[in-house]
């Protein structure tokens, strides 16, 4: 290995060029030691500088929520608008009521378009057959008319009530009779007989009912129960041993036997011996 110290070249034979070893193990060594010094330095890096962390507030998030508020909804209950009569142009009659119970009821019938200042019957008519029961009324100068008819004591049905001039039916209006009468009944065998037991209901109150008993069979004859009066509720319950009650189906009826009242309910019985 050559070195050149400077720009002196060494020629043989010299001191310098016998010195050249040396001066070239000097080198080595001193480029050995210079290595291992960088070395050194290579596995000891200067430590990188470090930062402690820094804490960064977290924005806050917010949101807006738009309520609309809804109004309630009240249900609407129509409430019924009377409607004023209006009269047609042909004769006509108007009842004040148009059902009731059976029993004889006082109503008012109004009519118009009828000759004028003319005697009017007004009668009590079922399926188109006159009754014995009428009323008689005068109408005015202007053909109208206004009175009082007594509904009398008639079984549930359908009717009407006619007005008649000179036997000829100028006009009429319907009228029901409706009731809500209820009749249950069981027959037990007893030693004495056959025990029948009788419930009623929804009966006019104080009426005085006859209890009968029909047989479903053609050859059989009606059997007369007994007789009740219903209480101030238009109830009863009625309790009879009868001896000699035929073997077989029967429709137990309620009759009404009151004057002012033709109530009657119905329902069915067997007896089995």
């Amino acid at each position: 290995m050559a070195v050149y110290l400077g720009s002196v070249k060494t020629r043989p034979g010299s001191a310098a060029f016998l010195s050249r070893p040396l001066a070239g193990a000097a080198a080595i060594l001193c480029a050995i030691v210079l290595a291992g010094c960088g070395s050194q330095q290579s596995l000891n890096p200067t430590p990188l500088p470090t930062f402690p962390p820094t804490s960064t507030a977290t924005p806050e998030v917010g949101f807006v929520v738009n309520v609309t508020a809804v109004p309630t909804v009240r249900p609407h209950h129509a409430q019924p608008t009377p409607t004023s009569f209006a009269p047609p142009t042909h004769p006509y009659i108007v009842l004040s009521r148009d059902s009731g119970p059976p029993a004889q009821q006082a109503i008012v019938v109004r009519g118009g378009h009828f000759p004028a200042s003319s005697i009017v019957q007004l009668e009590w008519s079922l399926n188109g057959k006159k009754s014995s029961i009428s009323t008689t009324t005068r109408t005015g100068r202007g053909g109208a008319l206004r009175s009082s008819f007594t509904i009398p004591a008639s079984p549930p049905g359908q009717y009407r009530v006619v007005a008649t001039i000179n036997g000829t039916v100028w006009a009429g209006a319907g009228y029901r009779v409706q009731s809500d009468a209820r009749l249950s009944g069981r027959v037990s065998s007893v030693s004495r007989g056959e025990q029948i037991h009788v419930r009623g209901k929804h009966f006019l109150p104080h009426v005085k009912l006859l209890l009968v008993a029909y047989p479903m069979s053609a050859r059989g004859k009606p059997v007369i129960v007994g007789t009740v009066r219903t209480d101030a509720k238009g109830a009863f319950t009625y309790t009879r041993t009868l001896t000699k009650l035929p073997m077989g189906q029967y429709a137990l009826r309620a009759w009404s036997q009151n004057a002012f009242a033709a109530q009657m309910a119905e329902t069915f019985i067997q007896v089995v011996i």
